[in-house]
C-alpha cells in the first residue's frame, strides 16, 4: 500500500483503517512479564498481535515494534491466540510509515 492512500484511510476515530503488517513486537505486561511475539496489524489508535497467553483487557502494557520503539497501551481484547492493544497516545502517520 502507498504511503498516499495509506495517509487516506487512517483517521482520528476508533475505527480507523488498519494497516496488514509482520513484524517483531515485544510486549513488556509487568516485572517478568514480557513476551516476544508478531504484529498482525496496525492502526493509528491500536495493534493486533499473535499471543497465545491471554492478558485481561484493561492491562497496562508497553509494546515495542520494529521500526517504532518502545508505546504505552492497554490491552483490549484477547482471544483464540491474538490480542488487541489500545495505544494509549494515537500513532501519527509518520510512525505508522516507520512500521511499514
Amino acid at each position: 500500500m502507498a504511503a498516499s492512500n495509506l495517509k487516506q484511510e487512517i483517521t482520528d476515530d476508533r475505527r480507523s483503517r488498519r494497516a496488514d503488517v509482520r513484524v517483531n513486537a515485544l510486549i513488556e505486561a509487568g516485572p517478568g512479564r514480557t513476551y516476544e511475539t508478531s504484529a498482525r496489524n496496525v492502526s493509528a489508535h491500536g495493534v493486533m498481535v499473535e499471543l497465545e497467553m491471554e492478558l485481561a483487557p484493561g492491562r497496562p502494557v508497553h509494546i515495542a515494534l520494529a521500526g517504532l520503539g518502545r508505546v504505552a497501551g492497554r490491552i483490549a481484547w484477547a482471544r483464540d491466540g491474538h490480542t488487541g492493544i489500545a495505544f494509549v497516545d494515537p500513532l501519527t502517520l509518520a510512525q505508522i510509515n516507520d512500521i511499514l
